[in-house]
């Protein structure tokens, strides 16, 4: 039997994604409060799409909505990376998050192969100017990043999709793993599935992700997206302070009804594309959703 082959993809950001062992020394268990919410595939308007010019790297990255979007690697159809998008915070008074909160604009340098995202808040609080790059000699991206003014607080948020899945137990592929890496403080995901749900392929390469700075990061966490260990949310987020009362703001994923239509939704897909299987873990994931027996529909 032939041996499996690891690899190694990395997000390096400079304020730079970097290549960590197969097995990294991590710091403390597995995230807590898997599996999450289901993930999906990123959005299919792009507005770069990036690669080497070499073959040393095995990296294709897109970028969509100004975020980087899918992430594939060591193969161009298997996506790691869902989006990576930044959180600035003056620490006391706001926290903004880059998908919602800025309107950007797309710019190229004359080789084609580096795309620059200007970032601005639309309260005029500040401005991210952004470049993506692959690295040549290594499966990594490198994200070179500057916040105007100083003084603000820079966070960055990956949503991993390791090996097309991520989240959402059995009918989703099966959820990563995810810890920090002990020896450089880098967060890491892994998924070391052989197989995939996905239904356009039905095989799948163990893969770590790691997210490293240039210089080691201050603080850095995993956890499960939709769980209150993915820190994508704070109360000051999530319950808002308008005219006459509150609002409250969440991702359409947090919520089962939204959620249920997105399953049945690619559940259709797959199945009109012949992916049976597929289809059929992801009608059982959206009837998970409900409480209780599901309603039954007669034809009138």
């Amino acid at each position: 039997m032939s041996a499996i082959r690891r690899y190694v993809l990395a997000l390096v950001v400079v304020a730079a994604l970097v290549t960590v062992p197969g097995a990294p020394a991590l710091a403390r268990g597995p995230a807590p409060g898997g599996p999450g919410a289901a993930s999906h595939f990123g959005m299919a308007r792009k507005d770069c799409v990036g690669t080497s010019a070499g073959r040393a790297s095995k990296v294709w990255y897109m970028v969509a909505g100004g975020l980087l979007s899918d992430v594939y690697e060591p193969t161009i159809d298997n996506t790691n990376v869902e989006t990576m998008q930044f959180v600035v915070t003056d620490g006391r008074t706001f926290t903004e998050l880059q998908s919602r909160d800025t309107t950007y604009r797309v710019a190229t340098d004359a080789s084609g192969m580096i795309c620059t995202i200007t970032s601005t808040s639309r309260r005029g609080r500040y401005r991210l100017t952004t470049t993506y790059v692959t690295d040549p000699d290594r499966n990594a991206v490198v994200v070179r990043t500057r916040l105007r003014p100083a003084g603000l607080r820079l966070y960055a948020r990956l949503d991993a999709s390791v090996n097309g899945n991520g989240g959402g137990a059995g009918p989703n592929g099966g959820a990563d793993s995810g810890a920090v890496d002990a020896g450089t403080g880098a967060p890491v995901v892994w998924d070391d599935n052989t197989e995939t749900s996905a239904p356009a392929r039905d095989y799948a390469v163990p893969t770590h992700l790691a997210l490293r700075a240039e210089r080691r990061l201050p603080q850095a966490s995993v956890g499960y997206a939709g769980t209150p260990g993915d820190g994508s949310h704070t109360t000051e987020e999530i319950i808002q302070t308008t005219q006459g009362g509150y609002r409250l703001v969440l991702e359409p994923d947090h919520i089962d009804a939204h959620l249920f239509v997105r399953l049945v939704k690619r559940a259709r897909t797959a199945q009109a594309q012949g992916g049976g299987a597929a289809a059929d873990a992801l009608f059982r994931a959206a009837l998970q959703l409900w409480r209780g027996e599901p309603p039954t529909v007669r034809p009138s």
